[in-house]
């Protein structure tokens, strides 16, 4: 006779699938890496391509203790939510996983994948998540598309020159991609610009399996609100022959280009700039940006969004939630180049105190402060210990906005804000997984209540969300 089932009624359950073996799969969500999730009996299947209302045939490519990756096969049946990807490398690139989803569709998915975390993860439910803001129309009519203001390209030798592009997923593999359909129109001139020079100015791509070589990245930012450009060429030594013909030869192909910079990466790792500044090859040294009240000078190696138009919406956004308390004191406990910090004070408050760990972001920060009349002060340094050092203990300052890395807050900064708690916490997050476990450690034992969160869609075609998170102190 057969063993009963787990089940008690005689039915065994499904065996799970085998490395190699082709399934049936229904796609019902997306996970945070941008791959279609679905499941074979009990086994969590991740399957590059596929959107969520797709049934797909797929081979299982690698099996673990709790889930499974598949490579997809076809799709049996496509999602009502399936378009036409507007870009014909998009799956060897990786960058746009879900670039076969409408617009509408890749909102609502991460939507949902934010809610999730927030309840698994933080374990908050029943605290109101908005629907997801999205930036207006760009240079393609859409805001899906050509909204990258900033591309970091790595360079590679192709069969009549260098190329440029990104790496496919998971791969140190070269797709050209100098044609990026989410890259802005501006920027994919530059990067054209400085792809077409370095042949005639004798540089020649880094290849990593050799060693040889000299040019590692092109870096480009545009200010969208500007018309400005800035390109930064990384290479792995200081001072490579042919620099100075190399300005000569970009400057001829792009006579409007605001800065040319130089920046030296050394490491065998996957870091792009260089730890040390840039030095200024041709033009200024940086270029300007719009951003609401503000106008902002980025320098070659200072972070500022990739998305002008979304992160407009995004700090509107925030500092609309610092509310009342915004009329004192508002930390901007990651200050980068200022523009949330001097946004508030654009907007009434009467200033605003800057943390900042990147010394070229300081100094930009600065700068910005007095190039747009404002009170502000930034300092060098990590919040969790600049912060617990302005205060230590008691009532905190009127307002403070958190807008961490991927990684989240670290522990200290959660527990020195905790200490002494603003009357307004505002939290910008682009990780959902990350600002769940922060929001439960900050609300734990009633010292902050959660108001609500807004998602922001920052990166259109990726898995990427940032959110807004409103906290105010309870007691």
């Amino acid at each position: 006779m057969a063993a009963p089932g787990r089940g008690g009624g005689g039915v065994s359950a499904p065996a799970a699938p085998r490395q190699g073996e082709a399934v049936t799969l229904d796609i019902t969500s997306v996970a945070s890496g941008g791959e279609g999730v679905g499941r074979s009996g009990d086994l969590v299947v991740f399957v590059p391509g596929a959107v969520p209302g797709d049934r797909v045939r797929a081979r299982i490519a690698q099996m673990r203790p709790r889930y499974a990756r598949a490579d997809l096969l076809t799709v049996e049946r496509p999602s009502p939510d399936r378009r036409p990807p507007p870009c014909p490398v998009w799956q060897r690139c990786g960058g746009c996983p879900l670039m076969p989803l409408s617009p509408a569709a890749q909102r609502r998915h991460k939507r949902a994948r934010l809610i999730e975390a927030l309840a698994r993860i933080g374990g908050i439910a029943g605290v109101e998540v908005e629907e997801v803001l999205a930036a207006p129309a760009g240079p393609a009519g859409q805001p899906d598309l050509a909204y990258r203001a900033k591309a970091a390209m790595p360079v590679a030798a192709g069969p009549q020159g260098p190329i440029v592009g990104f790496y496919g997923r998971g791969s140190h593999r070269l797709v050209e991609a100098s044609a990026c359909p989410v890259t802005h129109p501006l920027a994919r001139r530059v990067v054209a610009a400085v792809r077409d020079s370095l042949a005639p100015a004798g540089l020649a791509p880094y290849d990593e399996a050799t060693g040889r070589g000299e040019v590692r990245h092109i870096v480009v930012r545009v200010g969208v609100g500007t018309g400005e450009s800035m390109a930064v060429v990384v290479t792995r030594s200081p001072r490579p022959p042919g620099l100075d013909r190399l300005a000569e030869e970009v400057t001829a192909r792009l006579a409007d280009l605001t800065c040319l910079a130089h920046s030296v990466q050394p490491e065998a790792t996957n870091r792009i700039l260089g730890r040390g500044p840039a030095r200024v090859l041709a033009g200024r040294d940086g270029i300007r940006e719009r951003v609401g009240p503000l106008t902002l000078h980025l320098s070659p190696t200072s972070f500022f969004q990739v998305n002008p138009a979304a992160a407009e919406v995004l700090y509107a956004r925030a500092v609309a939630e610092l509310g009342p308390a915004g009329a004192g004191t508002v930390v901007d406990a990651h200050a980068g180049v200022g523009a949330i910090g001097l946004w508030a004070v654009a907007a009434g408050a009467e200033r605003a105190v800057g943390f900042e760990t990147v010394a070229a972001a300081v100094a930009d920060a600065r700068r910005n402060a007095a190039m747009n009349g404002l009170s502000a002060e930034f300092s060098l340094g990590p919040a969790e210990i600049l912060y617990r050092r302005r205060w230590p203990a008691g009532e905190g300052p009127d307002a403070v906005v958190l807008d961490p890395p991927r990684a989240g807050c670290p522990s200290a900064l959660l527990e020195g804000l905790r200490s002494a708690p603003p009357a307004r916490l505002v939290y910008v997050s682009c990780a959902p997984e990350t600002l769940a476990r922060d929001l439960a450690r900050l609300t734990a034992g009633g010292r902050f209540r959660l108001e609500r969160v807004v998602p922001v869609d920052l990166f259109p075609q990726t898995a990427h969300l940032e959110a807004v998170a409103v906290l105010r102190r309870d007691r």
